[in-house]
């Protein structure tokens, strides 16, 4: 089986994403196509921080992730 997805593939399961979706998955793909231009180095960078609240107590943690929700 080829793992390969042709682009008329990706439309056509893009074109069954709600409207109302259509800015979120926009965000997604533009994001994602922007981070492959990042070098490689900075992908390093980044996992550094990888993990960073794991010792994040869970009341704390539970807030910090409803206000990133509620920042998107």
């Amino acid at each position: 089986m080829d793992n390969q997805i042709s682009q008329n593939r990706l439309i056509k399961e893009i074109s069954l994403i709600p409207e109302d979706r259509h800015q979120e998955l926009y965000d997604l793909i533009y994001t994602f196509r922007m981070g492959l231009n990042q070098p490689e180095h900075k992908l390093d960078e980044i996992m550094q921080f990888a993990g960073s609240w794991s010792d994040l107590p869970e009341e704390d943690f539970k807030n910090f992730y409803e206000e990133v929700e509620e920042r998107r």
